[in-house]
């Protein structure tokens, strides 16, 4: 017998799509939530489709919690997407694009501000500099066009991309579209939705995690309704269930955190593109120091490149000079420390910048050459001295820090390494009367404490700031004139065929804090490889010799961008069956065109109790490297053996 079936997915861990009777009564539409049961419970799902079909044997759909669809179907589609493409189960790729709140049976009240423009908040006039000018004209004219089209907006620190970006969504916003901008996570705070808000002055809605579990559901209602055409958000907001897309920005483009490493594994920079072009829409990636993987579009001429070479008004870049510290055993050198004495003296402001936590990075025995590890990961312990203990930065695990030697007894456990904690005990002894701030994910733990601490920089409550990378992009500090980069190579030692173009990207986004309104400022940058081809292009801000060199070994290397890559994991609680299954698994894999690199023990061996294997493959067509992740996936795994596979991997540990 024939009815209507609803084809419904599951949130949660059910990998596949299940169906459904639709009962007389009903009159469901896809995007809808519905109650439906499964096994000996109710749960809650989403129906992706409707159709006739046999009902003989389907379960009928208990009620529906919705009276008009959540999201699109287009939306729907581009899940479905992400489940073929990041080889994922389809219940938790739809979950990422409902809040925790909606994925249960619950009914939120629909709240939030009408659409339309908001009085009380005046349009002004803007002067634009020639470089904003040009780019607003270029994207503009694709935005009136309706035309798809990815514009790569390579602008130094300082050039006034965002004043690009407001503008633009202005233009898409005044023609009747809805527009997505996306910021890294770290550059989403209260002063960003504050200073957004105060430029567009249509309804808006904020899409990150740090909101409460309730005002994350009202906000994504508000986009649902079409109560608000703006969605500002994390990587989270790619997924905003807005109709008609005119625009979607990615700021920053290059940053890691548009690439999540816990769950599904989906490139937000990526589905930007995606989205874009099935809407008809126009994205701009932009950044300071784009990604390789952007650069390669446009040598493919899928994407167009504006440059933004000027600062706004007088300022200029910060010059950048080198300190050797070879031989050198102190921690700020004679030069840096003798600038932010000049500094603090003209009553202006200094940033350090260390890329790790703690006060030191390990406790290491002089006798016996003992580092004291983790328990359940294969990393050493970094020494926190503010609270006498040895900590992992992966699982939490922490002891004190003991005063003997646990292998031989010696008397004299030592620090090694740096850690901002160490820093700032150095800046504190050398600079007694410097006001420091500490800015790094131990001391700033809540958006709250992020918005106080930049508030007390812009206010001059603070002399000496000592920061991680939670400190080098997307902030403009006017009183910030001198900046100090330490261990400016301590990236390079990674295990990640990024290794350079990290480095690069991440001093040069530092080096960006300063000067953003003056042309007076500089950049000391100390490290132990001052002839390191990447240190000497950071030195010259030379992004195109960076790019060419690293072109060459990585297209030598047959690594992306110029190849496809996906990262196999596997983990169990014993090591020797789990060595076992990832060898023999690995010798199926052997299709024409796809390269296997391992199998071998992940560089994070050890994580959270569970012992880690990982593959690298690469193929030249991305079909060869599916077809091989679609053989592991039906490869035969013990229970206790987990795989995480991850298409475009960032993580390398």
């Amino acid at each position: 017998m024939l009815g209507v079936v609803a084809d419904i997915v599951v949130f949660g861990a059910i990998p596949k799509v299940l169906s459904y009777r639709v009962p007389e009564g009903l009159q469901p539409l896809s995007g809808m939530r519905a109650l439906v049961p499964v096994r000996q419970s109710t749960r809650v799902g989403v129906i992706i489709a409707l159709k006739s079909a046999e009902i003989e044997g389907l379960k009928d759909i208990v009620s529906l919690i919705d009276p008009q669809p959540l999201v699109t179907q287009e939306i729907i589609e581009l899940l479905i997407w992400c489940s073929r493409y990041y080889h994922a189960g389809i219940g938790a790729c739809l979950a990422l694009a409902f809040p925790p709140l909606l994925r249960k049976a619950g009914v939120l009240a629909d709240v939030g501000e009408e659409d339309g423009l908001k009085e009380h908040l005046p349009l002004t006039a803007l002067q634009y500099s020639d470089d904003q000018a040009r780019a607003i004209l270029t994207i503009g004219s694709s935005l009136d066009k309706r035309r798809f089209q990815t514009y790569v907006l390579h602008g130094i620190t300082g050039s006034g991309k965002t004043a690009v970006y407001l503008a633009c969504a202005m233009r898409a916003l005044n023609a009747g579209r809805t527009v997505i901008y996306m910021v890294p996570e770290i550059a989403l705070t209260p002063q960003t939705i504050a200073r957004i808000r105060e430029s567009i002055p249509y309804a808006m809605a904020v899409f990150h995690s740090g909101l409460s579990p309730k005002t994350r559901a009202e906000e994504f209602l508000k986009a649902a309704r079409g109560r608000a055409r703006f969605v500002l958000g994390t990587r989270s907001a790619i997924f905003a269930p807005l109709m008609d897309l005119g625009l979607i920005v990615v700021d920053e483009e290059h940053d890691g955190s548009y690439k999540q490493s816990d769950g599904v594994p989906y490139n937000a920079r990526d589905l930007a593109v995606m989205r874009a072009k099935t809407n008809a829409a126009v994205v701009i990636l932009g950044s300071a120091t784009p990604s390789m993987d952007t650069y390669a579009r446009i040598r493919t001429h899928d994407s167009a490149l504006i440059p933004m070479n000027s600062r706004i008004g007088k300022a200029q870049l910060p010059h950048i000079d080198t300190v050797d510290m070879r031989g050198r055993a102190e921690i700020l050198s004679e030069e840096l420390a003798a600038a932010m004495d000049e500094t603090l003296a003209k009553g202006e402001q200094c940033l350090l910048f260390i890329n790790r936590r703690g006060f030191s990075a390990a406790m290491v025995c002089p006798g016996c050459a003992t580092v004291l590890t983790c328990t359940r990961c294969s990393q050493s312990l970094t020494y926190h001295k503010s609270r006498s203990a040895a900590v992992c930065h992966y699982c939490g695990f922490s002891l004190p820090v003991p005063e003997i030697c646990p292998a031989c007894g010696c008397m004299d456990m030592r620090p090694l390494g740096l850690g901002t904690e160490r820093v700032i005990a150095e800046v504190a002894q050398k600079l007694p009367q410097a006001r420091i701030l500490q800015m790094d994910s131990d001391e700033i733990s809540s958006p709250r404490k992020l918005g106080a601490a930049l508030n007390a920089i812009r206010e001059r409550r603070v002399d000496v700031i000592v920061g991680t990378q939670m400190i080098s992009k997307g902030h403009d500090f006017p009183h910030l004139t001198l900046v100090g980069v330490m261990q400016a190579e301590q990236l390079l030692n990674m295990p990640d065929f990024r290794a350079v173009e990290r480095t690069f990207q991440q001093v040069v986004q530092v080096a960006g804090r300063a000067g953003r309104t003056r042309p007076d400022t500089r950049v000391i940058m100390q490290t132990l490889i001052p002839d390191h081809p990447v240190i000497m292009a950071i030195t010259r801000y030379d992004y195109d010799t960076m790019l060419k060199e690293e072109e060459y070994s990585r297209r030598q290397a047959g690594l992306p961008p110029f190849a496809y890559m996906a990262r196999c994991v596997f983990s169990s609680l014993t090591g020797p069956p789990l060595e076992q299954t990832v060898k023999r698994i690995t010798k199926t894999l052997t299709l024409p065109g796809l390269k296997v690199m391992g199998p071998a023990l992940a560089p994070l061996g050890q994580l959270r109790g569970r012992h880690r294997w990982h593959i690298l493959l690469t193929a030249e067509k991305r079909a060869t490297l599916h077809r091989a992740l679609t053989h592991l996936e039906q490869a035969k795994v013990p229970g206790h053996i987990r795989v995480k596979i991850d298409v475009d991997p960032y993580d390398m540990l």
